[in-house]
C-alpha cells in the first residue's frame, strides 16, 4: 500500500492492539477464525494508517506494548532487526491432510498399512471385523491437541487422531472427504477408530510415529502384526 514510514508504524500500532487467538478454541470453528481475523485486522490496520489514523509508534517494542505484554522472553530486542527482511507466508504450504498437523505422522503410517495390506490380498472391506488393535505411540503435542475419542462430526475429526488413523487403515486416504460428517459417524469407521490406542513416546519425535497393527482372520487366526515406524 506503500505506507510512509509512520503510517507503516502506525499500521503495525493498530494490528498489535488487537491481539487474538487462545489454544482452548482448537476444535471449534474458532481456530480457523483466528488467522482469517488476524488478516483481516492487518488489513484494516494498513487501510486506517493510509488515512492517518495513529497509534503507538513503539507498539512492538515498548516496555507496555505488544511484545513485553504478551511474551516472557528475554531477547526481544533480536528479534526486530529481522522484521522486513523475512516473511513467513513464503513458507506456507498446503497440508497434506486437513486436520491437526501433528497426527499426520500417524495418518501417513496407517495410509502405508493400508497399501501394505492390499498388497498381501487384504480387502480394506474386511477390516473392521478382523483388526484386533492398532498401536500407536506418538509424540506428547498428538495427544495434547488431537486426542479426541469419539468426534462428533467433521470438525472436532480434525483433532481425532483416532479418527485419522481409522480413515487412514480403511481408506488409505485422508483427504476432506474423509472428513465429512457422514464418514465421522460411518460405523466401519468407528469400528476400527474404537480400537486404536495412541501413547506418548519420549523417543517419538513430532514428526514421527510408530505403529503397529495386529490382525485375527476369520478362522481366529492370528496375522504376524503389521508394524511401521513413520
Amino acid at each position: 500500500m506503500k505506507l510512509s514510514l509512520p503510517q507503516m508504524q502506525h499500521a503495525i500500532g493498530i494490528a498489535a492492539t488487537q491481539v487474538t487467538g487462545l489454544r482452548e478454541m482448537f476444535g471449534s470453528d474458532t481456530k480457523s477464525f483466528h488467522p482469517g481475523r488476524a488478516a483481516q485486522n492487518g488489513l484494516l490496520a494498513a487501510v486506517l494508517a493510509q488515512q492517518d489514523y495513529t497509534s503507538s509508534l513503539t507498539a512492538l517494542e515498548a516496555k507496555r506494548g505488544w511484545a513485553n505484554t504478551v511474551s516472557t522472553r528475554n531477547d526481544l530486542d533480536s528479534l526486530f532487526p529481522r522484521l522486513g527482511k523475512s516473511w513467513e507466508i513464503g513458507a506456507n504450504a498446503f497440508k497434506p491432510f486437513p486436520c491437526g498437523i501433528v497426527c499426520h505422522p500417524a495418518i501417513d503410517a496407517c495410509i502405508q498399512v493400508h497399501e501394505d495390506l492390499v498388497a498381501a490380498g487384504i480387502q480394506p472391506e474386511v477390516l473392521p471385523q478382523i483388526v484386533e488393535k492398532i498401536d500407536l505411540k506418538v509424540h506428547h503435542l498428538v495427544i495434547e491437541l488431537t486426542s479426541k475419542r469419539t468426534p462428533r462430526d467433521g470438525l472436532e475429526a480434525k483433532f481425532s487422531v483416532f479418527h485419522g488413523c481409522a480413515v487412514g487403515l480403511l481408506y488409505g486416504k485422508a483427504g476432506p472427504a474423509q472428513y465429512t460428517d457422514e464418514v465421522v459417524r460411518n460405523a466401519d469407521v468407528i469400528a476400527i477408530r474404537d480400537k486404536v490406542e495412541a501413547s506418548i513416546s519420549d523417543s517419538v519425535g513430532a514428526d514421527q510415529c510408530k505403529l503397529k497393527v495386529s490382525l485375527a482372520n476369520a478362522t481366529g487366526k492370528t496375522w504376524p502384526p503389521w508394524q511401521l515406524s513413520s
